[in-house]
This record gives structure tokens, sequence and C-alpha cells, in this order.
């Protein structure tokens, strides 16, 4: 698909310079057009770790079903993570052109906590596990957009390419178990840096303001969508100099099977545009 959309690109540039296109053409007012633009922009992106999460809750939920006695469980999620970027355009005719778009889709944080005590014994249990998980696309991508009168904007826009992600699976246990001659309390902390990749892409729509001819600010929203298939350990974990994660494992479920990271969601965002 990015191998597509960059032959579309190129072949839409050379279409529009062998057709004799200028850098200065004119445009309906007879003023220069922009040719290159940059935006900065921030906002909030959504994503779909209801596997994830899921497998969290059971994790959590087994360990309670172990336990001699009662205790309770929670479970919360950001939703989604704040997310700001980059984009640069060239504009290859009057209402179309290119791009590339980096982002950081900032921190999804799933918690799972698992507090207990005996009521007959000293046993007690404070478990608490946490993900963070965020990623950074890279893209290229088409744009079309018009302006309208009294400096009101509109731009439709497709984005394809690549998005690194990056993470990590915290555990934090104490536990206080009871022998009867005595109590020991038991602490154990676990942090594992997770890495993965997806193919990603992105659709959405664009409205703003400007301010002359090089600024304007826009509001858009589009859906994006994309799928780690697998996350793994980016690096050996060890404790008590024994490894405890092996590097390149991968994250699975209960049943052993790999967990995938689903990235579809949406988004919106404001920016800032310069143009010249």
């Amino acid at each position: 698909m990015i191998h597509r959309v960059m032959k579309f690109a190129a072949a839409g540039a050379v279409f529009a310079f062998a057709a004799g296109v200028p850098l200065a053409q004119a445009s309906a007012t007879g003023e220069p057009i922009a040719r290159i633009r940059i935006e900065v922009f921030g906002g909030w992106s959504t994503l779909n770790l209801s596997a994830v999460r899921g497998e969290m809750q059971q994790s959590v939920t087994d360990s309670q079903n172990s336990l001699g006695y009662s205790s309770t469980t929670t479970t919360t999620d950001s939703i989604g993570g704040p997310a700001a970027g980059l984009g640069v355009g060239y504009r290859i005719v009057p209402s179309f052109g290119v791009g590339v778009r980096v982002a950081n889709v900032g921190t999804e944080t799933i918690v799972t906590t698992l507090k207990g005590a005996s009521s007959t014994t000293a046993d007690s249990i404070d478990e608490r596990d946490t993900l963070k998980f965020n990623h950074m696309p890279l893209l290229l991508g088409v744009w079309y957009d018009v302006r309208g009168e009294e400096g009101f904007l509109f731009r439709a826009y497709a984005y394809a390419g690549q998005s690194r992600a990056n993470g990590s699976l915290e555990s934090k246990v104490h536990e206080i178990l009871d022998f009867g001659s005595g109590s020991t309390a038991f602490d154990f902390e676990l942090k594992v840096p997770l890495e993965g990749t997806a193919f990603y892409s992105e659709l959405g729509a664009e409205i703003g303001y400007g301010f002359g001819k090089h600024f304007a600010l826009t509001f858009g929203a589009g859906y994006h969508v994309g799928t780690v298939a697998v996350m793994k350990a980016s690096e050996d974990v060890t404790g008590g100099g024994v490894v405890l994660v092996p590097k390149g494992t991968a994250m699975k479920d209960s049943n052993g099977k790999e967990i995938p990271f689903v990235l579809n969601g949406a988004d919106a965002r404001l920016g800032l545009r310069i143009s010249f």
C-alpha cells in the first residue's frame, strides 16, 4: 500500500511538471500559490486495546481465584492518549498535493489491581500491573483542499505507512504469607520493555481559517487503522543475575496465543499551518 501511495505521488508530480505547471502558478485571484506547507498539530487519539485489557483482567482474576480469602480487583484504562506531530506537504496543482507526516501518539495506560486480606490469618496481597503503550507513525499521503471566501479552508487527506510501537508491562506485588509460627513479607517487581511494528493508515478531513497568505489554524478529525500483531520484549529482563524474560519473548494470553494490539480508532486535532 505504501509503495502504491509513493508511486501515485511521484506520477502526479511528473504529470504536473510535464504539463508545464510553474512553481509560482497563479490562483484564481491572480496571486501566487503557496507550494510548501508545514503543519504542527496536537490532539487526542483513541485505540482499541480491548484484547490486551481483557487479558490483564483475566490475569488478576486468575490470581484472585487462587487465593484462600476474599479480595477485589479493579481495572482502569485511559482509552487512548495525546498525539502530537509534524507534517510537510507539497502542492502539485492548485488543489492537490502530497505530504509526509510523523507523529507520536501518546501513552495509553491500563492498570489492574488486586487487593485482599484474610480475616483469620495475616495473609494479604497487594498487586498492581501497569501497561503503557504508545506508537509513532511515519506516513506518506495525498491531500485535496479548497479555499473558500473569507479565508475558510477545507482539506481531505489519506495517509499510509508504518508505525513503530513501544511500551512496557510492569508488575508490583507485595504479599504477606502467614506460616503459623510467623508471617513473612514478599516483594516482587518486574518491568518488561516492549516493542513492535504495524502497517498504519488514516483518512480524515480538516476545516480551518487562514490569516493572510501564509498562516492558518485548522481543526481535523479522522479514523485510523492498524494492528501490531505481536509485542515482544525489547531487551533481556534480569533479576538476581538470572534472565527472567529473554529479549524477543512475545506477549501472550493465558492460552499461549500472541495478543494483538489493535490501533483502530478516531482522532481529533488542532493545528497551525505555515505555507510559502
